[in-house]
């Protein structure tokens, strides 16, 4: 009998039971034959191709505890619901641009998500470095949750290389700046929109916070205000002290307008009339979070607390308040210990606030 015919016969043993023809089964390992490197020797493709095989099993096996993106982003968003209606929106519109079009992930098992297609897609939605990088964020964050509720066993997004952003220096406002911001809002609607203007700028409050907030989180008996956790953007509540310049602004709008413990602080059409208000400061062109940037270089300069200016930030660490947030170029002492006391006395008066506070 010859070679060739042995191995028919051996052949047509083995498969005697697996239900499948010769024919079959060579199509099939011709198949997987092809989509291996070239260059192996027959050892190596023989060892290779069983591993593929083996790894195939495993994950088909792993199927059903697994769930399909789009199915992961919807448990996910559940999960979020406590956060802030702009966090999750974020959340929501990233993801699902991620899960739509023709190449989208919305119908692949989580698991079957690979590193390179996460490079790709992100370069290809997200151009600019800055979006890619809160996308990669989110990202994470979902495959993150994942790995915690076995629907898949990596997070392939952690290893996407992280776009290098060149942040814009943000100065703190000077106190002529201040002065004419303050002046524009007391004048603008009988001073409607000061309130707001002094929470940002004496209490860091970041704006999308502001637009959230009601009189019945400024406790002027305990001298704070409350940042409850549903409207804070990173998901956790905190209390700011709150200075005599602001307490001094707060105080006269409550007795003007006699706000009700439910009304916003923010008037209506706030986008539209912050607006106006720093325009008529003569505020052309305007950086985003320059009053929160203001309001902590001001406190660092007086203060030189970073440990209390991180909490009433609402950081995670102190970080990003050394590498973005504190810049006291031009901010002079004598100037920090003015702007903590508005009108409302001298430097003794700044320290025994502080000292009160903390």
């Amino acid at each position: 009998m010859s070679i060739q015919a042995r191995d028919r016969k051996a052949a047509e043993f083995l498969l005697k039971e697996s239900g499948l023809t010769l024919a079959e089964c060579v199509r099939l390992v011709l198949d997987g034959l092809d989509a291996l490197p070239r260059g192996l020797d027959r050892g190596e493709r023989l060892r290779t191709l069983r591993e593929c095989m083996r790894l195939g099993v495993e994950a088909w096996s792993r199927r059903g505890e697994s769930v399909t993106f789009g199915e992961a982003v919807e448990r996910l968003l559940v999960i979020k619901a406590g956060r802030s209606r702009r966090t999750v929106q974020d959340i929501r519109q990233c993801l699902r641009k991620l899960g739509e079009g023709e190449d989208g992930w919305k119908g692949r098992l989580l698991g079957s998500i690979t590193r390179r297609e996460c490079v790709q897609r992100l370069e290809e939605l997200f151009p600019s470095p800055s979006r890619r990088v809160k996308a990669r964020a989110v990202l994470v964050g979902l495959f993150n949750e994942g790995i915690r509720r076995e629907w898949c066993r990596e997070n392939p997004a952690r290893w996407v290389e992280v776009p290098r952003i060149r942040e814009r220096e943000i100065c703190a406002l000077q106190r002529p700046e201040i002065e004419r911001l303050l002046g524009a809002a007391k004048r603008y609607r009988k001073g409607v929109c000061l309130p707001a203007v002094g929470l940002m700028l004496y209490a860091g409050i970041r704006p999308q916070e502001t637009a959230r907030l009601r009189w019945s989180d400024i406790d002027l008996a305990e001298g704070e205000i409350i940042v409850p956790a549903r409207h804070s953007k990173t998901g956790g509540g905190r209390h700011v002290p709150i200075c005599p310049a602001l307490r001094a602004i707060l105080e006269g709008a409550q007795a003007a307008v006699g706000a009700a413990p439910e009304a916003r602080i923010c008037p209506g059409n706030w986008v539209r009339k912050w607006r106006s208000v720093r325009l008529s400061a003569g505020f052309g062109l305007w950086q985003q979070d320059v009053l929160r940037h203001t309001f902590a270089s001001y406190f660092a300069k007086c203060y030189r607390d970073l440990n209390a200016l991180q909490l009433f930030m609402g950081h995670g660490n102190l970080n990003l308040l050394r590498t973005r947030y504190v810049n006291l170029r031009g901010v002079s002492a004598e100037d920090a210990h003015r702007f903590w006391q508005g009108s409302h006395g001298g430097r003794s008066a700044s320290r025994t606030w502080f000292l009160q506070v903390g």
